[in-house]
């Protein structure tokens, strides 16, 4: 079953098992989480830390991504093909994600041809771009943007509960001539000290989001912020 086949149709049993997938493992990231953080006063530091990876495949007609944890990391290498056994699908609904879990296999095979329109597709899956957008203009934007502008709003930091997990949150309010924008940074990013009244900056891979609070940017995993 090819891959796209296999990620967008609904299987007809719960007891569905994924078929064995032939495979190129075109490119792979560190992809660090954190898991568990400690606050303190008006920050947060990592307490515990997974070291996973997030890698593109493909089977030679689409591309995928799947987020590895760290014990299953080792099993795989960038630009190798392989036979992969004993996945599963995660999702209630398609289009799927592949999980690899402690059952899963690799086995080594000869090179599958991956041409360069898909490995350019595997990059922006693991690197996606974030394009640079006047603040003004980012409510017009779709995708993955990069804005600038000087901090004029800060607050506290927040303690976000999803489930057992404890998130810190942060809002800052950006400003760049007359356009003031409300952002909600997570995790890493809440915790930048770059994020000073007055300071300016540049926030890259945010993504506009609209709420019954209105409009704001939110951070992302791929969230970068300079000074």
């Amino acid at each position: 079953m090819a891959l796209h086949q296999l990620l967008m149709t609904k299987p007809d049993t719960p007891y569905f098992r994924p078929p064995q997938l032939h495979i190129c493992v075109v490119a792979v990231a560190d992809r660090p989480k954190v898991v568990s953080w400690k606050f303190q006063e008006d920050t947060a530091y990592p307490a515990v830390v997974k070291s996973n990876k997030v890698a593109a495949i493909s089977d030679g007609h689409s591309v995928s991504k799947i987020t590895v944890f760290e014990e299953f990391a080792s099993r795989f290498t960038e630009g190798k093909s392989y036979i992969l056994k004993g996945h599963n699908l995660m999702g209630k609904e398609p289009p799927y994600t592949i999980a690899i879990n402690k059952k899963s296999l690799f086995f080594r095979t000869g090179a599958l041809h991956i041409n360069e329109d898909l490995k350019k597709e595997a990059a922006e899956l693991i690197y996606p771009s974030s394009i640079e957008t006047n603040l003004a203009d980012c409510e017009q934007s779709q995708g993955l943007i990069t804005v600038q502008g000087e901090i004029v709003g800060v607050s506290a930091l927040k303690c976000i509960w999803r489930g057992r997990e404890a998130i810190p949150l942060r809002n800052i309010l950006l400003q760049k001539e007359s356009r003031k924008v409300s952002l909600s940074l997570w995790r890493e990013a809440s915790v930048s000290e770059h994020l000073q009244m007055g300071s300016s900056v540049k926030l890259s891979h945010l993504k506009p989001a609209n709420s019954d609070y209105g409009f704001n940017l939110k951070s992302t995993n791929f969230t970068k912020i300079e000074g």
